[in-house]
């Protein structure tokens, strides 16, 4: 579900815009962190990684109810 998510975000999840930060704060650790987060859930964070080609889609078609 969260790969779902990621893909239909119009940007790369791991980087957050100017508001969110000024929202938060600016010298919390959240923003270097959340790139590891993505990287253990399976994503490519590498800097050519994005966007993803091999969409997922959500909810799965295979999978009986």
């Amino acid at each position: 579900m969260i790969h779902a998510w990621a893909n239909a975000l119009p940007r790369i999840p791991w980087k957050w815009t100017f508001g969110e930060r000024s929202t938060v704060g600016f010298l919390l650790p959240t923003w270097r962190k959340s790139k590891r987060a993505f990287d253990a859930l399976g994503f490519d964070v590498g800097s050519k990684a994005w966007p993803r080609e091999n969409h997922r889609t959500w909810p799965p078609e295979d999978e009986e109810a």
